[in-house]
C-alpha cells in the first residue's frame, strides 16, 4: 500500500525481495475487540493515513529519515543502552 501510494506521488519506490525470516509472530490484527471492549475505532483507514503521512512529508529531503527524530530503532537503540542507567526504573521502553 506504502510503495503503491509513493509511485502515485510521483515518486520511485525499489522493492527488493529477500528470504522471509522464520515466523515467530502472527501481526494479523483486527481492532474488533478493541472497539467491541472500549469502543474504541480508528477515525482513518491505513489508506487515508498513508496519504497523510505523503501530504506531511517532506520528499524531496528523505536523508531525514536518518535523524533519530524520524527513525525509531535508532532511539530504540538509545534507550537500550541507557537501561543500566535506568536501572531503578522497570523498563527503558
Amino acid at each position: 500500500l506504502v510503495a503503491g501510494s509513493v509511485q502515485m506521488v510521483k515518486r520511485g519506490v525499489v522493492l527488493e525481495e529477500a528470504p522471509a525470516p522464520p515466523l515467530v509472530r502472527n501481526y494479523r490484527c483486527s481492532g474488533r475487540k478493541l472497539e467491541e471492549r472500549v469502543g474504541f475505532r480508528p477515525a482513518l483507514t491505513p489508506l487515508e493515513s498513508i496519504a497523510d503521512m505523503l501530504r506531511r512529508l517532506d520528499l524531496d529531503h528523505v536523508h531525514d529519515f536518518f535523524h533519530p527524530r524520524y527513525y525509531n530503532i535508532a532511539w530504540m537503540t538509545l534507550l537500550d543502552e541507557m537501561y543500566p542507567v535506568l536501572r531503578p526504573f522497570e523498563s527503558a521502553f
